[in-house]
């Protein structure tokens, strides 16, 4: 591996969501000093995505080579994924390169072989179409994320946020996925091993004196107890 910042390569495959290459770039670039991040796709230049955002692969495929970590983005489950992507993705995979997928990108690594024997996620309403089209992948439904070794796949939309974190915490530590985790308003590292879904929504705000000492009490989930330290609002201080 080449000195200096970690390298992370978004390898972008057609149709791509903006939403998923600007929320890793967010969280990594959060810190210039430890990571590096370039976009590369088959074709360098404009790349097609969904919504018509823009999104531009300023490298070729030989951005992978030296690639500490490869994140496949984009492909929405598409079965003609180019070959040369494939190539690209199994190579750096083969030199030691961590390698991750978000949502239906898991197909792409699931089509270059990297998953068989692995355990893998996706979006929840995909994790059967998975296991039937790649049987020899171990489709894991309603996580965040999984992390099999070196290869890392995750659910939808927010829990690209999650998988982010986690590769930062296992990089640099919780402090520095703790900072990465507050700089993007997000909460901190999660477990993978979490519901993608919760299915019993929220009551309402109960109108009584307690909701301002359980809000007290959200707001300081991260801190440790200490004995002794100032105590929490009690409901008749709050309300007189």
């Amino acid at each position: 591996m080449p000195d200096g910042p970690h390298r992370i390569v978004f390898v972008l495959v057609p149709p791509v969501m903006a939403f998923d290459v600007s929320i890793a770039r967010m969280v990594f670039g959060a810190f210039p000093d430890r990571y590096r991040v370039v976009q590369c796709a088959a074709e360098p230049g404009p790349v097609e995505d969904v919504g018509d955002m823009g999104i531009v692969a300023s490298h070729g495929l030989d951005a992978v080579d030296d690639a500490g970590t490869v994140i496949v983005v984009g492909g929405g489950g598409r079965e003609d994924v180019d070959p040369r992507v494939l190539e690209a993705v199994r190579d750096a995979a083969a030199r030691g390169a961590r390698t991750a997928a978000i949502c239906t990108r898991v197909f792409v690594l699931a089509q270059a072989g990297l998953l068989d024997g692995r355990r893998a996620t996706t979006h929840w309403g995909l994790t059967g179409e998975l296991a039937r089209r790649f049987p020899e992948v171990e489709a894991v439904p309603d996580v965040l994320y999984v992390a099999d070794g070196p290869v890392l796949t995750s659910a939808g939309a927010a829990a690209c946020v999650e998988l982010c974190l986690h590769m930062v915490r296992a990089d640099h530590g919780a402090a520095v996925a703790a900072e990465a985790a507050r700089l993007s308003v997000a909460a901190p590292a999660r477990p993978g091993d979490q519901a993608q879904v919760v299915r019993t929504p929220l009551p309402p705000p109960a109108r009584d004196d307690l909701a301002a000492t359980r809000a007290w009490a959200l707001r300081h989930l991260d801190r440790p107890r200490a004995w002794g330290r100032p105590r929490a609002p009690t409901a008749c201080a709050v309300s007189g």
